[in-house]
Parts: structure tokens; sequence; C-alpha cells
């Protein structure tokens, strides 16, 4: 299952409608992060990191996505967002937003809290949402720490962001 979303609004609506489907699919229990097979690899991810190292749970599932989903644009005039399950177990292959959305997923099978993150990334489009990425989180006896989350750049490391100077926004998903 995948969700082409054709057709879809410009601007904001459009950006929404595509956060709400990203959202959807992460934590879907057939198809993202609480399908068993979904919770089964986020638990086979994270097995040698020490318990209660959240953390470490990130940066696994963070390395574990960058590592093994291979950056691929979408179709022209497209907007394609596969199932997580789809993308970790099939393909292998995602743009931005399916990246953002299986992190998600694995981070919702671990009890983690999950936001998009949304950046005018095009400076020649400067009003408009170009780039989404993960944003984790997890709350411990501390407080509650949230780390950007971009698999998406070769550059990139758990808490990582891209330049300076973007117009962002975040879309909770699962509170941490």
């Amino acid at each position: 299952m995948w969700a082409q979303l054709g057709g879809i609004p410009d601007g904001h609506a459009g950006t929404e409608a595509t956060i709400r489907v990203m959202a959807e699919l992460a934590a879907s229990p057939s198809e993202g992060g609480r399908d068993p097979e979904i919770v089964a690899l986020a638990r086979k991810i994270v097995e040698g990191i020490p318990s209660k190292d959240y953390l470490g749970e990130l940066n696994a599932i963070f390395n574990f996505v960058k590592e093994n989903v291979r950056y691929v644009q979408d179709p022209r005039g497209l907007e394609h967002v596969e199932t997580p399950r789809r993308t970790l177990l099939v393909t292998g292959q995602e743009d931005c937003d399916g990246h953002a959305t299986c992190l998600a997923a694995l981070a919702i099978a671990l009890n983690h809290g999950v936001a998009f993150r949304t950046l005018a990334a095009d400076r020649s489009r400067p009003g408009e949402w170009s780039h989404v990425y993960a944003v984790l989180g997890y709350r411990d006896r501390q407080g509650v720490h949230w780390y950007a989350a971009d698999t998406t750049q070769a550059e990139s490391s758990l808490g990582w962001e891209p330049g300076e100077g973007y117009a962002k926004r975040d879309w909770l998903v699962v509170d941490a």
C-alpha cells in the first residue's frame, strides 16, 4: 500500500494534506509503527542498546533509516508516500517525506514522540515548504528532549539541522 497525492492543493493546504497522510501512515496499525513487523524491526534495531537509553534508541533508528533507505525523488508532478512497512521491508527507497515517515514509524514502535518539521529550503521559493524531516523525542526524569532527525543529508546526524535562516514549522504527531 502507498499513497499518491496527485492534485493536492497548492501552498499550506497541500502541505497539511501531505503531513496528515504521513502521520496516518507512520502510526498505522497495519502498515506503520503499530504494525507487529515494524515493532519487531524497531526492537531488532535497538537490541544492543542498554535498557532505558532512549537517546541511544533514537540514534540507532536514525542510523538504520539513513543507511538502509535510499533517497529517490518523487515522479514529476506527483506526491508519493509509501507505507513504512513497504519502504522498510520491501523497496528501501523514498524521498524526504518517506524517510521522515519511516523514522516516525520506528519511533512510534518504541513509544517515542514524533513530529514532522517542514522547511522552506528552496531559496527561490521562500514562502513554500519544500523539505520535511522527523523530529524525535523522549521523556525521562530530566524532562522532554527533542532532536531533529534528517536522514536525507550525507552530513547529518541526530540533532543536526539544515542551515540557518530557513522558515520552519513543526507538526506534532505523538507527544513525548
